[in-house]
């Protein structure tokens, strides 16, 4: 396994993956982190993406690269979708459940210091959602 693994690594292909992969992961980490702050923090907006959240999330991300390729061909661009598509749903209800997870106690007192929103973001809500 290890040679076959140094003789892909000396092909383009191999890094293309790879970078396609990364710059991915990279993309859904940082929208579903966001996202899932925004909408884990603001009831309203969470009530209201329920259920599209719960209808678009158990759909394969598997089920949709005839849908990627037919639209984008094998290029880099139908493998960010994938990629996106795939890691993003898993980023975003991991964050969602530790904002939910978020201690009220925390949260009051974080709102009698009257910290800002973004402070409370930084030093309440992120810590506990990080894990």
């Amino acid at each position: 396994m290890v040679s076959a693994l140094a003789q892909q690594a000396g092909t383009q292909t191999f890094w293309a993956t790879l970078t396609g992969w990364a710059i991915g992961l990279t993309i859904a980490l940082v929208a579903g982190v966001v996202l899932g702050i925004v909408i884990g923090s603001i009831p309203v907006v969470r009530a209201a993406t329920n259920s599209t959240i719960e209808f678009l999330r158990p759909i394969p991300s598997v089920a949709l690269i005839p849908l990627a390729v037919l639209l984008w061909g094998t290029d880099m661009k139908s493998t960010l979708v994938l990629v996106i598509y795939a890691t993003f749903w898993q980023v975003l209800l991991q964050v969602l459940y530790g904002v939910r997870d978020v201690d009220p106690v925390a949260r009051e007192t974080a709102r009698s210091h009257r910290f800002s929103p973004l402070t409370t973001v930084r030093t309440v809500t992120w810590p506990t959602a990080l894990p």
